[in-house]
């Protein structure tokens, strides 16, 4: 019996989205790494105790980068402006607010590049574990393969190609990540 081409080519772009997915939670992930510069995602994220229910302060603030060293943090609510500042003080990512009554600016310190060659240093390990991640995609894809091919629905040669198929994708978005961490690495040891 032919293993019909639609459905691997249906299983194939599940495949695709699952490590579409892993790419997308890498960028997340790195977007939190400091840099030298002011990024804004460095604070968007962190939650502050607002009205008895944690938010996300970009779900309560406006937070704007003013200069390449400075990120402002305007509530929409001053009365939240004591909350935030504990909130980024507690969520301990090495930033200090200063709160000056109607706002928080944070300033982003100059690191030494023996702190940026440790961050780069860091940012290669996550970088490696979400190259794992890919791969293990493609080792649950092969063991399907293999099944289908034991209940003979498919060829020893029909699983050789969509083999080849699974390996040409694995290594498009090894590459990304590649290409995703030299630019941040650039980032990182920018002065």
């Amino acid at each position: 019996m032919d293993y019909n081409k639609v459905e691997f080519n249906d299983f194939l772009k599940k495949t695709e989205v699952s490590m579409q997915n892993i790419i997308n939670v890498f960028t997340v992930e790195l977007s939190h790494l400091k840099t030298n510069k002011a990024d804004s995602s460095l604070v968007s994220n962190i939650k502050v105790c607002v009205y008895g229910s944690f938010l996300e302060i970009n779900k309560i603030a406006s937070v704007s980068i003013l200069n390449s060293k400075t990120i402002e943090i305007n509530p929409w609510d001053v009365k939240q402006l004591n909350n935030i500042e504990k909130a980024i003080f507690e969520a301990n990512i090495g930033l200090t607010p200063i709160n000056d009554g109607k706002a928080i600016r944070i300033l982003i310190p100059f690191f030494s590049e023996e702190k940026r060659k440790e961050t780069v240093k860091f940012m290669l390990k996550i970088s490696e574990n979400f190259k794992i991640s890919i791969r293990n995609e493609r080792k649950k894809v092969i063991e399907q393969l293999k099944k289908i091919e034991k209940n003979k629905i498919i060829s020893e040669d029909e699983k050789k190609r969509f083999e080849i198929d699974i390996k040409k994708l694995v290594d498009k978005y090894v590459k990304r990540i590649n290409d995703i961490s030299i630019c941040k690495e650039k980032e990182i040891m920018s002065i």
